[in-house]
Protein backbone atom coordinates (compact mmCIF):
# COMPACT_ATOMS: atom_id res chain seq x y z
CA UNK A 1 0.00 0.00 0.00
CA UNK A 2 3.04 2.66 0.79
CA UNK A 3 4.29 1.44 -2.41
CA UNK A 4 0.76 2.20 -4.31
CA UNK A 5 0.45 5.19 -2.30
CA UNK A 6 4.01 6.41 -3.17
CA UNK A 7 3.38 5.98 -6.79
CA UNK A 8 0.39 8.17 -6.74
CA UNK A 9 1.94 11.12 -5.14
CA UNK A 10 4.58 10.97 -7.39
CA UNK A 11 1.91 11.10 -10.22
CA UNK A 12 0.05 13.65 -8.02
CA UNK A 13 3.34 16.08 -7.83
CA UNK A 14 3.80 15.55 -12.02
CA UNK A 15 -0.22 16.16 -12.65
CA UNK A 16 0.10 19.25 -10.02
CA UNK A 17 3.59 20.69 -12.35
CA UNK A 18 1.51 20.01 -15.59
CA UNK A 19 -1.32 21.70 -14.24
CA UNK A 20 0.69 24.70 -12.90
CA UNK A 21 2.46 24.86 -16.93
CA UNK A 22 -0.90 24.24 -18.65
CA UNK A 23 -2.09 27.42 -17.08
CA UNK A 24 1.22 29.52 -17.50
CA UNK A 25 1.14 28.30 -21.40
CA UNK A 26 -2.87 29.22 -21.23
CA UNK A 27 -2.22 32.48 -19.49
CA UNK A 28 0.62 33.21 -22.04
CA UNK A 29 -1.74 32.22 -25.20
CA UNK A 30 -4.35 34.67 -23.60
CA UNK A 31 -1.97 37.62 -23.33
CA UNK A 32 -0.94 36.73 -27.25
CA UNK A 33 -4.38 36.80 -27.60
CA UNK A 34 -5.11 40.05 -26.73
CA UNK A 35 -2.66 41.31 -28.06
CA UNK A 36 -3.85 39.56 -31.53
CA UNK A 37 -6.87 41.10 -31.22
CA UNK A 38 -6.00 44.82 -30.74
CA UNK A 39 -3.57 44.44 -33.57
CA UNK A 40 -6.58 42.32 -35.39
CA UNK A 41 -9.03 45.56 -34.84
CA UNK A 42 -6.39 47.98 -35.81
CA UNK A 43 -5.72 46.36 -39.18
CA UNK A 44 -9.59 46.62 -39.44
CA UNK A 45 -9.49 50.22 -39.10
CA UNK A 46 -6.94 50.52 -40.94
CA UNK A 47 -8.30 48.78 -43.51
CA UNK A 48 -11.81 50.40 -43.23
CA UNK A 49 -9.86 53.99 -43.24
CA UNK A 50 -8.20 52.90 -46.55
CA UNK A 51 -12.06 51.83 -47.97
CA UNK A 52 -13.48 55.12 -47.29
CA UNK A 53 -10.28 57.28 -49.29
CA UNK A 54 -10.54 54.94 -52.13
CA UNK A 55 -14.32 55.37 -52.48
CA UNK A 56 -13.55 58.99 -52.30
CA UNK A 57 -10.65 58.95 -54.56
CA UNK A 58 -13.11 56.63 -56.99
CA UNK A 59 -15.42 59.61 -56.29
CA UNK A 60 -12.85 62.25 -57.21
CA UNK A 61 -11.80 60.50 -59.97
CA UNK A 62 -15.99 60.39 -61.17
CA UNK A 63 -16.04 63.96 -60.48
CA UNK A 64 -12.94 64.94 -62.25
CA UNK A 65 -13.64 62.76 -65.09
CA UNK A 66 -17.13 64.72 -65.63
CA UNK A 67 -15.39 67.94 -65.16
CA UNK A 68 -13.14 67.30 -68.18
CA UNK A 69 -16.18 65.96 -70.81
CA UNK A 70 -17.48 69.48 -70.02
CA UNK A 71 -14.11 71.10 -70.23
CA UNK A 72 -13.77 69.14 -73.56
CA UNK A 73 -17.90 69.96 -74.39
CA UNK A 74 -16.96 73.76 -74.04
CA UNK A 75 -13.95 73.51 -76.16
CA UNK A 76 -15.49 72.05 -79.19
CA UNK A 77 -18.24 74.59 -78.79
CA UNK A 78 -15.72 77.24 -78.71
CA UNK A 79 -13.82 75.69 -81.44
CA UNK A 80 -17.32 75.76 -83.58
CA UNK A 81 -18.01 78.72 -82.90
CA UNK A 82 -14.09 79.88 -83.92
CA UNK A 83 -13.58 78.22 -87.07
CA UNK A 84 -17.53 80.15 -87.81
CA UNK A 85 -15.97 83.49 -86.66
CA UNK A 86 -13.14 83.03 -88.96
CA UNK A 87 -15.03 81.80 -92.21
CA UNK A 88 -17.55 84.50 -91.67
CA UNK A 89 -14.47 86.83 -91.16
CA UNK A 90 -12.99 85.33 -94.18
CA UNK A 91 -15.66 86.22 -96.56
CA UNK A 92 -16.19 89.75 -95.31
CA UNK A 93 -12.31 89.98 -95.85
CA UNK A 94 -12.56 88.40 -99.03
CA UNK A 95 -15.47 90.82 -100.25
CA UNK A 96 -13.30 93.86 -98.75
CA UNK A 97 -9.91 92.64 -100.14
CA UNK A 98 -11.98 92.27 -103.70
CA UNK A 99 -13.45 96.12 -102.70
CA UNK A 100 -17.06 94.20 -103.54
CA UNK A 101 -20.18 97.22 -103.45
CA UNK A 102 -17.79 99.50 -104.63
CA UNK A 103 -18.27 101.12 -107.72
CA UNK A 104 -16.13 99.84 -110.96
CA UNK A 105 -14.39 103.24 -111.41
CA UNK A 106 -13.33 103.56 -107.80
CA UNK A 107 -12.07 99.50 -107.01
CA UNK A 108 -10.53 100.06 -110.51
CA UNK A 109 -8.70 103.10 -109.01
CA UNK A 110 -7.76 101.42 -105.52
CA UNK A 111 -6.66 98.12 -106.97
CA UNK A 112 -4.41 100.06 -109.44
CA UNK A 113 -2.90 101.60 -106.13
CA UNK A 114 -2.27 98.65 -104.74
CA UNK A 115 -0.39 97.10 -107.89
CA UNK A 116 1.38 100.51 -109.10
CA UNK A 117 2.96 102.50 -106.38
CA UNK A 118 3.88 105.46 -108.21
CA UNK A 119 -0.30 106.06 -108.83
CA UNK A 120 -0.65 105.08 -105.18
CA UNK A 121 1.01 108.14 -104.00
CA UNK A 122 -1.15 110.38 -102.69
CA UNK A 123 -4.31 108.13 -102.38
CA UNK A 124 -5.46 107.53 -99.21
CA UNK A 125 -8.54 105.09 -100.02
CA UNK A 126 -12.51 105.69 -99.85
CA UNK A 127 -13.98 107.57 -97.64
CA UNK A 128 -15.67 104.31 -96.36
CA UNK A 129 -12.32 102.60 -95.65
CA UNK A 130 -11.02 105.72 -93.48
CA UNK A 131 -13.69 106.55 -91.26
CA UNK A 132 -14.88 104.54 -88.31
CA UNK A 133 -18.90 105.05 -86.55
CA UNK A 134 -20.23 103.35 -83.63
CA UNK A 135 -23.28 100.67 -84.52
CA UNK A 136 -25.97 102.81 -83.71
CA UNK A 137 -25.41 105.68 -86.00
CA UNK A 138 -23.81 103.20 -88.75
CA UNK A 139 -27.40 104.06 -91.03
CA UNK A 140 -27.87 107.76 -90.38
CA UNK A 141 -24.31 108.09 -91.09
CA UNK A 142 -24.51 105.45 -94.43
CA UNK A 143 -27.78 107.32 -95.89
CA UNK A 144 -26.19 110.90 -94.79
CA UNK A 145 -22.90 110.13 -96.85
CA UNK A 146 -24.67 108.20 -99.56
CA UNK A 147 -22.66 108.00 -102.61
CA UNK A 148 -19.84 109.81 -101.13
CA UNK A 149 -18.84 107.06 -99.45
CA UNK A 150 -17.38 105.83 -102.60
CA UNK A 151 -15.40 109.17 -102.99
CA UNK A 152 -11.39 108.78 -103.19
CA UNK A 153 -10.13 110.54 -100.96
CA UNK A 154 -6.37 112.53 -101.98
CA UNK A 155 -3.62 114.23 -100.93
CA UNK A 156 -4.70 117.48 -103.11
CA UNK A 157 -5.93 118.42 -106.63
CA UNK A 158 -3.05 117.01 -108.47
CA UNK A 159 -3.34 113.56 -106.97
CA UNK A 160 -7.17 113.74 -107.84
CA UNK A 161 -5.90 114.95 -111.82
CA UNK A 162 -3.85 112.08 -112.01
CA UNK A 163 -6.11 109.63 -111.42
CA UNK A 164 -8.86 110.98 -113.69
CA UNK A 165 -6.21 111.28 -116.08
CA UNK A 166 -5.38 107.48 -114.97
CA UNK A 167 -9.56 106.82 -115.56
CA UNK A 168 -9.76 108.45 -118.78
CA UNK A 169 -7.11 106.54 -120.21
CA UNK A 170 -8.34 103.20 -119.43
CA UNK A 171 -11.87 103.99 -120.12
CA UNK A 172 -12.57 103.00 -116.61
CA UNK A 173 -15.46 105.09 -115.87
CA UNK A 174 -15.68 108.07 -113.70
CA UNK A 175 -15.35 108.58 -109.24
CA UNK A 176 -15.05 111.72 -107.08
CA UNK A 177 -12.07 113.13 -105.55
CA UNK A 178 -12.22 114.84 -102.23
CA UNK A 179 -8.67 116.39 -102.30
CA UNK A 180 -7.63 117.22 -98.36
CA UNK A 181 -5.80 120.68 -99.26
CA UNK A 182 -8.85 121.82 -101.26
CA UNK A 183 -12.20 120.22 -99.13
CA UNK A 184 -12.98 122.73 -97.14
CA UNK A 185 -15.05 122.08 -93.62
CA UNK A 186 -18.92 123.53 -93.67
CA UNK A 187 -20.18 123.74 -89.93
CA UNK A 188 -23.65 124.56 -88.41
CA UNK A 189 -23.49 127.79 -86.71
CA UNK A 190 -22.53 128.30 -83.22
CA UNK A 191 -25.49 129.87 -81.98
CA UNK A 192 -27.69 126.85 -84.02
CA UNK A 193 -26.08 124.48 -82.46
CA UNK A 194 -26.70 125.81 -79.40
CA UNK A 195 -30.08 125.84 -79.79
CA UNK A 196 -29.86 122.49 -81.05
CA UNK A 197 -29.25 120.86 -77.80
CA UNK A 198 -32.36 121.95 -75.90
CA UNK A 199 -34.51 120.04 -78.78
CA UNK A 200 -36.32 116.81 -77.88
CA UNK A 201 -34.98 113.52 -80.09
CA UNK A 202 -31.49 115.79 -81.09
CA UNK A 203 -28.50 113.53 -81.15
CA UNK A 204 -26.02 115.66 -81.91
CA UNK A 205 -24.59 116.76 -85.33
CA UNK A 206 -23.41 113.98 -87.88
CA UNK A 207 -19.42 115.01 -88.12
CA UNK A 208 -19.29 114.34 -84.71
CA UNK A 209 -20.32 110.77 -84.45
CA UNK A 210 -17.42 109.72 -86.72
CA UNK A 211 -14.31 109.03 -85.61
CA UNK A 212 -10.87 109.23 -88.43
CA UNK A 213 -7.51 110.82 -88.71
CA UNK A 214 -7.28 114.32 -87.60
CA UNK A 215 -6.39 115.19 -91.19
CA UNK A 216 -9.66 113.77 -92.46
CA UNK A 217 -11.62 115.94 -89.91
CA UNK A 218 -12.04 119.04 -93.02
CA UNK A 219 -13.91 116.54 -95.61
CA UNK A 220 -15.91 115.14 -92.46
CA UNK A 221 -17.15 118.64 -91.50
CA UNK A 222 -17.88 119.51 -95.20
CA UNK A 223 -19.84 116.32 -95.84
CA UNK A 224 -21.85 116.19 -92.59
CA UNK A 225 -20.74 119.22 -90.70
CA UNK A 226 -24.49 121.10 -91.41
CA UNK A 227 -26.43 117.35 -90.74
CA UNK A 228 -28.02 116.88 -87.69
CA UNK A 229 -28.83 113.37 -86.41
CA UNK A 230 -32.03 113.17 -84.91
CA UNK A 231 -33.77 109.85 -82.57
CA UNK A 232 -36.81 109.23 -84.54
CA UNK A 233 -38.69 110.80 -87.62
CA UNK A 234 -41.13 112.67 -86.19
CA UNK A 235 -38.38 115.11 -83.81
CA UNK A 236 -36.59 115.16 -86.72
CA UNK A 237 -39.92 116.71 -88.28
CA UNK A 238 -40.06 119.18 -85.38
CA UNK A 239 -36.50 120.18 -85.51
CA UNK A 240 -36.37 120.75 -89.35
CA UNK A 241 -39.60 122.87 -89.15
CA UNK A 242 -38.34 124.88 -86.24
CA UNK A 243 -35.15 125.70 -87.85
CA UNK A 244 -36.88 126.38 -91.34
CA UNK A 245 -35.59 123.51 -92.98
CA UNK A 246 -31.84 125.63 -93.14
CA UNK A 247 -29.92 122.35 -93.02
CA UNK A 248 -30.08 118.49 -93.21
CA UNK A 249 -31.46 116.00 -90.57
CA UNK A 250 -31.31 112.25 -91.02
CA UNK A 251 -32.94 109.79 -88.17
CA UNK A 252 -30.92 106.85 -86.76
CA UNK A 253 -33.54 104.84 -89.07
CA UNK A 254 -32.38 106.30 -91.96
CA UNK A 255 -34.92 109.17 -92.95
CA UNK A 256 -33.80 112.41 -94.16
CA UNK A 257 -35.77 115.55 -94.30
CA UNK A 258 -33.33 117.48 -96.83
CA UNK A 259 -32.59 121.51 -96.69
CA UNK A 260 -36.30 123.12 -98.18
CA UNK A 261 -38.28 120.57 -96.86
CA UNK A 262 -37.95 117.85 -99.30
CA UNK A 263 -37.98 113.72 -97.72
CA UNK A 264 -36.65 110.86 -98.20
CA UNK A 265 -37.23 107.38 -96.65
CA UNK A 266 -38.02 103.70 -96.65
CA UNK A 267 -36.48 100.17 -96.47
CA UNK A 268 -32.62 100.05 -96.03
CA UNK A 269 -30.35 97.12 -97.52
CA UNK A 270 -28.96 94.73 -95.01
CA UNK A 271 -25.88 95.95 -93.02
CA UNK A 272 -23.95 93.14 -93.85
CA UNK A 273 -23.77 94.61 -97.45
CA UNK A 274 -23.27 98.14 -95.99
CA UNK A 275 -19.42 99.59 -96.45
CA UNK A 276 -19.23 100.94 -92.77
CA UNK A 277 -20.98 98.30 -91.01
CA UNK A 278 -18.49 96.07 -93.18
CA UNK A 279 -15.46 97.30 -91.53
CA UNK A 280 -16.99 97.35 -88.36
CA UNK A 281 -18.36 93.80 -88.41
CA UNK A 282 -14.80 92.92 -89.19
CA UNK A 283 -12.99 94.09 -86.69
CA UNK A 284 -15.72 93.06 -84.17
CA UNK A 285 -14.96 89.46 -85.56
CA UNK A 286 -11.53 90.21 -85.18
CA UNK A 287 -12.09 91.09 -81.25
CA UNK A 288 -14.13 88.30 -81.07
CA UNK A 289 -11.52 86.04 -82.34
CA UNK A 290 -8.90 86.94 -80.04
CA UNK A 291 -11.09 86.30 -77.40
CA UNK A 292 -12.45 82.68 -78.76
CA UNK A 293 -8.60 82.25 -79.28
CA UNK A 294 -7.46 83.07 -75.77
CA UNK A 295 -10.26 81.07 -74.43
CA UNK A 296 -9.90 78.12 -76.21
CA UNK A 297 -6.09 78.01 -75.26
CA UNK A 298 -7.37 78.60 -71.52
CA UNK A 299 -9.30 75.79 -71.80
CA UNK A 300 -6.84 73.71 -73.29
CA UNK A 301 -4.55 74.05 -70.31
CA UNK A 302 -7.23 73.52 -68.37
CA UNK A 303 -7.90 70.24 -70.52
CA UNK A 304 -3.95 69.40 -70.06
CA UNK A 305 -4.14 70.28 -66.39
CA UNK A 306 -7.41 67.99 -65.62
CA UNK A 307 -6.27 65.35 -67.39
CA UNK A 308 -2.80 65.51 -65.73
CA UNK A 309 -5.08 65.78 -62.37
CA UNK A 310 -6.78 62.73 -63.88
CA UNK A 311 -3.92 60.18 -64.22
CA UNK A 312 -2.56 61.38 -60.99
CA UNK A 313 -6.00 60.19 -59.29
CA UNK A 314 -5.77 57.41 -61.02
CA UNK A 315 -2.00 55.93 -59.88
CA UNK A 316 -3.27 57.09 -56.46
CA UNK A 317 -6.34 54.31 -56.79
CA UNK A 318 -4.05 51.86 -58.13
CA UNK A 319 -1.73 52.05 -55.23
CA UNK A 320 -4.72 52.40 -52.55
CA UNK A 321 -6.17 49.43 -54.46
CA UNK A 322 -2.75 47.62 -53.49
CA UNK A 323 -2.86 48.45 -50.45
CA UNK A 324 -5.99 47.46 -50.11
CA UNK A 325 -5.04 44.35 -50.68
CA UNK A 326 -1.82 43.94 -48.95
CA UNK A 327 -4.45 44.98 -45.52
CA UNK A 328 -6.99 42.54 -46.86
CA UNK A 329 -4.25 39.69 -46.70
CA UNK A 330 -3.05 40.99 -42.95
CA UNK A 331 -6.38 41.27 -41.81
CA UNK A 332 -6.97 37.76 -42.84
CA UNK A 333 -3.80 36.50 -41.63
CA UNK A 334 -4.48 38.37 -38.24
CA UNK A 335 -7.34 36.90 -38.29
CA UNK A 336 -5.95 33.13 -38.37
CA UNK A 337 -4.02 33.75 -35.66
CA UNK A 338 -6.45 34.25 -33.57
CA UNK A 339 -8.06 31.91 -34.30
CA UNK A 340 -5.21 30.26 -33.79
CA UNK A 341 -4.61 30.84 -29.98
CA UNK A 342 -8.27 30.58 -29.34
CA UNK A 343 -8.29 27.22 -30.07
CA UNK A 344 -4.74 26.74 -28.24
CA UNK A 345 -6.23 28.33 -25.30
CA UNK A 346 -9.09 25.96 -25.77
CA UNK A 347 -7.03 23.16 -25.88
CA UNK A 348 -4.91 24.09 -23.34
CA UNK A 349 -7.89 24.74 -20.80
CA UNK A 350 -9.12 20.64 -22.14
CA UNK A 351 -5.82 19.47 -21.05
CA UNK A 352 -6.12 21.56 -17.77
CA UNK A 353 -9.47 20.20 -16.98
CA UNK A 354 -7.97 16.76 -17.81
CA UNK A 355 -5.42 16.77 -15.48
CA UNK A 356 -7.57 18.65 -13.02
CA UNK A 357 -9.88 14.99 -13.16
CA UNK A 358 -6.49 13.05 -12.90
CA UNK A 359 -5.55 14.77 -10.25
CA UNK A 360 -8.71 14.55 -8.18
CA UNK A 361 -8.83 11.34 -9.07
CA UNK A 362 -5.13 10.69 -7.43
CA UNK A 363 -6.25 12.87 -4.56
CA UNK A 364 -9.20 10.34 -4.23
CA UNK A 365 -6.73 7.37 -4.43
CA UNK A 366 -4.06 8.81 -2.05
CA UNK A 367 -6.69 9.10 0.56
CA UNK A 368 -8.34 5.36 0.05
CA UNK A 369 -4.51 4.28 0.51
CA UNK A 370 -4.09 6.35 3.56
CA UNK A 371 -6.67 5.11 4.69
CA UNK A 372 -6.04 1.45 4.10
CA UNK A 373 -2.69 2.11 5.74
CA UNK A 374 -4.52 3.73 8.82
CA UNK A 375 -6.93 0.70 8.71
CA UNK A 376 -3.88 -2.08 8.62
CA UNK A 377 -2.25 -0.43 11.08
CA UNK A 378 -5.08 -0.58 13.37
CA UNK A 379 -5.73 -4.43 12.63
CA UNK A 380 -1.40 -4.89 13.59
CA UNK A 381 -1.58 -2.63 16.55
CA UNK A 382 -4.48 -4.60 17.69
CA UNK A 383 -2.92 -8.40 16.72
CA UNK A 384 -0.13 -7.20 18.48
CA UNK A 385 -1.89 -5.98 21.20
CA UNK A 386 -3.30 -9.67 21.23
CA UNK A 387 -0.08 -11.34 21.02
CA UNK A 388 1.07 -9.63 23.99
CA UNK A 389 -1.64 -10.48 25.86
CA UNK A 390 -1.42 -14.22 25.19
CA UNK A 391 2.36 -14.21 26.25
CA UNK A 392 1.43 -12.93 29.61
CA UNK A 393 -1.28 -15.31 30.40
CA UNK A 394 1.22 -18.29 28.80
CA UNK A 395 3.96 -16.54 31.39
Amino acid sequence: LKNEREAFKTRHQKVDGEIRKTMLDRDRESMQLEEAMNELRRQKEALAQKKEIAANSDQDLQKGKKQLETLRSDQNKCLAELQAVKSRRKVLKDMENSLEGYSHSVRAILQACREQKELGNGIHGALAQLVHVRERFETAIEVALGAALQNIVVKDEYTAKDAIRYLKANNLGRATFLPISSVKPRDLEQGTQKRLEGEAGYLGIASEMIECETEYRGIISNLLGRTVIAQTIDEGIAISRKFGYSFRVVTLDGEVLNPGGSMTGGSQPSKSSSLLSRNRIIRELEEKIEALSGRQEQLENECVKQSATLQQLEENIRLLQKELQDLELTVLREDHRVLGIQDNIKGFAARQEMLQAEKNELDGNISSCDREIEETGKRLTAIEESIAALKATID
